[in-house]
């Protein structure tokens, strides 16, 4: 028996009405005597099911399972979904709707103390055609913008690294799984060009064997981890720094020929220079705690 057949056949039983995780679809295997059927590599069944049961889903347009919680990694059946068996969960949050976390964090915490924007990748110039294959993990979801104090710009800068700011970019996905280091490679892609670049999760596993991958990546691509609290952002933490290094011009310039929020944003940094002040409207807005609190109660954000 294949691994996705055991999955299959446990969740198909009259006895399983609610969604399981990997770890509880291998009980429910053993319980029924079906773990003795299949060959797992490394010994890590709870792993191998994962592994497989995520990319089924992901990559097979003909799967049979239903992702009920991709957070939480809990699995059903259409099959069952479809007959009313199991009543499908409200949509869960998004990631832009953790955007609002992250500026607030990266304005607060000393580290940063930044000013953040959006930067929608849709957002092309107008001489700037999409192209199948282009533009993939370019941009990052957030830029942070760290102004130096005392700062004055008195004429047009020839090179973007002569702006007097410090440039931060992330990279938001809502969870990390030891199983997929994917969104760390988009976030090394899409946020190197910046002093620093970061991955930011809504949620990670508490795998020993996820931070020692992650640390082993961020001393050979120096990409910083960061893990948001998303009932109190204030309280997210750092997981790993980010490795400070200069800016990468050259990637630079194409964000700034390539996307007009990135453009806009570069602007608007030339012109808080000339006036001598910050114009909070080039940047996203800071929420209050209040707005904060009202934020997660209404995209029904869940930590």
């Amino acid at each position: 028996m294949k691994l996705l057949e055991l999955c299959r056949t446990v969740l198909a039983a009259d006895s399983v009405r609610e969604p399981l995780t990997p770890q509880q679809i291998w009980e429910r295997a053993q319980a029924m005597g079906l773990d003795n059927q299949v060959s797992l590599p490394g010994g890590k069944p709870a792993q191998s099911i994962m592994k497989q049961i995520v990319h089924d889903v992901h990559f097979n347009p003909k799967s049979v399972f239903y992702e009920v919680d991709r957070r939480k990694l809990r699995y059903y059946l259409k099959e069952k979904e479809n007959a009313g068996a199991f009543p499908p969960l409200a949509s869960p949050h998004q990631e832009k709707d953790l955007h609002p976390l992250l500026v607030r964090f990266i304005h607060d915490h000393e580290h940063f103390q930044a000013y953040a924007k959006t930067i929608d990748q849709s957002a092309r110039r107008s001489w700037v055609q999409e192209k199948k294959g282009t533009n993939r993990w370019l941009h990052p979801d957030i830029v942070g913008v760290r102004f130096t104090p005392g700062s004055v710009l008195n004429s047009e800068p020839s090179r973007p690294a002569d702006l007097p700011v410090k440039f931060f970019a992330f990279e938001l996905k809502l969870a990390l799984h030891a199983y997929d280091l994917t969104p760390y490679d988009q976030a090394c892609n899409d946020s190197s060009w910046a002093h620093e670049g970061y991955l930011v999760v809504g949620t990670m596993d508490d795998d020993p064997e996820l931070l020692t991958n992650l640390l082993r990546l961020q001393e050979e691509k120096g990409i910083g981890v960061i893990c948001l609290d998303l009932k109190k952002p204030e309280k997210s933490r750092i997981v790993m720094p980010a490795r400070e290094k200069p800016l990468d011009e050259k990637q630079f310039n194409r964000l700034v020929e390539e996307n007009a929020d990135f453009f806009t944003l570069v602007e608007g940094i030339t012109g808080c220079y000339r006036a001598g002040t910050i114009n909070g409207t080039v940047f996203d807005p800071v929420l209050t705690d209040e707005q904060v609190a009202g934020h997660i109660e209404k995209q029904n954000i869940q930590g």
